[in-house]
């Protein structure tokens, strides 16, 4: 139990010590989505146009940055 409770710590100080850092008007969004495609309709062609079209119309709007 007190190796459970040294490690559980030790993860706790490596990860806020080697963590990113944030300014203070920066925020972080995730997205999930769930995609249902027609028949005629790739995944391919999906994430082609959702790379090249939606996702520059999104940055463009909310002057944001997409990873």
């Amino acid at each position: 139990m007190k190796k459970l409770i040294f490690i559980s710590a030790l993860i706790l100080v490596a990860g806020t010590i080697y963590g990113q850092t944030l300014q203070k008007s920066n925020y972080v969004r995730i997205h999930l989505l769930t995609v249902d495609l027609n028949q005629n309709v790739t995944m391919v062609k999906f994430l082609d146009i959702f790379k090249n079209k939606v996702i520059p119309a999104h940055e463009k709007n909310f002057q944001s940055k997409c990873i």
